[in-house]
C-alpha cells in the first residue's frame, strides 16, 4: 500500500464520517432520537480514523500536526456525544465544544502550508464548518437548543463539502500518479 493510497483512504473515511455526522444532526432537528446522535458518534469516529491515516503519511510536519489535531478533535467530539447519550451533562457539552474547536484548528493549520488551491479551499471549508459546529454547541449550552442544532447541522454539511473536495482532489492526484507509473504509458512517450 502506497502512502498516497493511505492518504486517499483516510480522506474518504473523513468525508464519509462528515456526511454521517451531518445526516445525524439534520435528522436530530426533525426528531430528537438517540439513533440520530449515534450517527454523529460513528461519523465523528470515522473522521478521527480518516484524519489519523492522513497524519501518519503526511510528510510536512505542520500539515501532519494539523491532521493530528483534527483527528484528536473528531475523537473528542465522538466521545463527548457518546457520553451525552448516557447523561445530559454540562461537562460533556463543553468537551464537545473543545472537540469541534480542535477540528476547526487542525485544517486551518494544514491549510497554512498547502500549495494546491483546491486543497486549500477544501481545508478552509472544513475549518469554517467545524467553527460553526462549535458555535452551535455553545448555543446549545446557553439554552438555545434548536439554533445550536441548526448551526451544528450547517457546520457539518460545510465540513462534508470540504472533506469531499479534499477526497476527490487526492484521489485524482493518486490516480494520475498511478497512470504515470504504468509501463505502457511510459513506453508511449
Amino acid at each position: 500500500m502506497t502512502e498516497q493510497y493511505v492518504a486517499v483512504t483516510g480522506s474518504w473515511l473523513d468525508a464519509i464520517g462528515q456526511f454521517l455526522s451531518a445526516i445525524g444532526y439534520t435528522l436530530q432537528l426533525q426528531e430528537k432520537r438517540d439513533v440520530n446522535l449515534r450517527k454523529v458518534v460513528i461519523g465523528e469516529g470515522l473522521q478521527a480514523v480518516g484524519n489519523a491515516l492522513q497524519a501518519v503519511v503526511e510528510e510536512d510536519p505542520i500539515a501532519r500536526t494539523g491532521d493530528w489535531i483534527e483527528a484528536g478533535g473528531a475523537a473528542t467530539t465522538s466521545i463527548a456525544v457518546a457520553l451525552q447519550l448516557e447523561e445530559e451533562n454540562l461537562e460533556y457539552q463543553r468537551l464537545e465544544v473543545l472537540g469541534d474547536t480542535l477540528q476547526s484548528l487542525g485544517p486551518a493549520i494544514s491549510a497554512s502550508v498547502e500549495d494546491n488551491n483546491e486543497l486549500f479551499v477544501a481545508l478552509y471549508l472544513q475549518s469554517i464548518g467545524a467553527a460553526i459546529e462549535a458555535i452551535g454547541a455553545v448555543k446549545e449550552i446557553r439554552g438555545l437548543g434548536r439554533l445550536g442544532l441548526q448551526l451544528s447541522a450547517i457546520g457539518n454539511w460545510i465540513q462534508a463539502l470540504g472533506a469531499t473536495i479534499q477526497a476527490v482532489v487526492l484521489t485524482r492526484e493518486w490516480l494520475h500518479s498511478e497512470y504515470e507509473e504504468l509501463p505502457s504509458h511510459r513506453n508511449n512517450e
